[in-house]
């Protein structure tokens, strides 16, 4: 959030480009599609599986065939699903981290990884709504020089909240 404010504030037009030409970029989809795959191989490995944990090396085995599948089928705006499949996986070791931290203030951080979870589920689902979130922002260029002093009053705050748990 931090680094979305700052360059927001230091090159608007720049970051105004390339949020516009982010849903049909390749190469970002690419990497982004291929830290998701990796991501749940790790998870696959490290996971225990019960019943299931025989076909565990099968699952394996698919993860890369599944990312090939993905790319081929599913090239039509990639990016802002891959993007949404990182915010998912990002979660889990965001929500790790704060589950020994002081509950009022821990409240803060959770909601917002509740919130990236949704927004990585709505991309992975409906990726054009990235486009239209971008469309939205364009056309109220007041919202758009105002948001990254919110976002940078709101990093303020999760700093302080991360503070004042340790």
């Amino acid at each position: 959030m931090c680094v979305w404010a700052i360059l927001s504030l230091l090159a608007p037009q720049a970051l105004q480009r390339g949020l516009k030409t982010f849903p049909r970029s390749v190469w970002p989809a690419r990497i982004l599609l291929v830290v998701c795959a990796l991501w749940s191989a790790w998870l696959i490995h490290i996971t225990p599986m019960g019943t299931l944990a025989s076909y565990k090396k099968f699952m394996l085995g698919f993860t890369p065939i599944g990312a090939w599948l993905i790319y081929k089928h599913l090239d039509e705006l990639l990016a802002p699903r891959a993007l949404g499949g990182v915010l998912i996986f990002v979660a889990a070791p965001l929500l790790d981290g704060l589950r020994d931290w002081d509950l009022a203030w821990r409240l803060i951080s959770t909601v917002t990884v509740y919130i990236m979870v949704i927004k990585g589920m709505t991309l992975v689902l409906f990726p054009y709504m990235f486009r239209k979130s971008v469309e939205f922002w364009d056309a109220r260029p007041g919202l758009w020089k105002m948001m990254p002093f919110v976002a940078l009053i709101y990093a303020v705050i999760q700093f302080f909240a991360a503070y004042k748990c340790l």
